[in-house]
């Protein structure tokens, strides 16, 4: 649901007279949700990173020294928000990842690990500038990607949005991470 009215708020500002047409609002009523989670291109981003070095995972701080101790992260939930985009998906070291399981990271654990988060979206934007725009413009940003400017900054406020939005609205259970 949250994507689909994100699309529509994207579609709005993309628009110059702020009209969304019909098409596009029964195109996107009539797709399909996901129903699988597809981290494939994600992973492949990491397994490339791993050549540069080991990789931090996202919520521990603590260094993934090879692939077979990595799992790439939905940081809001898939059981939650069936979202695959590459912004969502951030490595955690295996034991973490299923600690955190289908919990909403606090907004504290977000504030403590924004520098990471936002390091990993800068790399994955770098690596797959069309895809990751399009997918941050419509299901985080709700608007048209700006390059220019702070752009993560005003992601990862939306990103904090969210996560209080899922747990004070919502009830979804906050996850902190007790080394954090």
């Amino acid at each position: 649901y949250f994507q689909e009215v994100h699309r529509l708020n994207f579609l709005s500002h993309k628009k110059s007279n702020n009209t969304v047409q019909k098409a596009d609002i029964l195109t996107l009523l009539t797709t399909a949700p996901e129903t699988k989670r597809a981290v494939g291109l994600a992973k492949q981003f990491y397994h490339d990173a791993f050549r540069e070095g080991p990789l931090e995972c996202v919520w521990s701080g603590k260094i993934i020294r090879d692939e077979s101790m990595m799992a790439v992260d939905h940081m809001i939930p898939f059981a939650l928000w069936k979202n695959n985009d590459l912004w969502n998906l951030l490595p955690a070291q295996k034991k973490v990842n299923g600690d955190k399981s289908d919990l909403i990271p606090s907004r504290s654990l977000l504030e403590k690990r924004k520098d990471i988060i936002t390091e990993y979206w800068d790399r994955l934007y770098q690596a797959h500038p069309a895809h990751f725009s399009k997918e941050i413009s419509i299901s985080l940003l709700g608007k048209p990607f700006a390059e220019q400017g702070n752009w993560n900054e005003e992601a990862f406020a939306h990103l904090l949005q969210k996560a209080d939005y899922l747990i004070d609205v919502r009830g979804y259970e906050a996850w902190e991470w007790a080394d954090a």
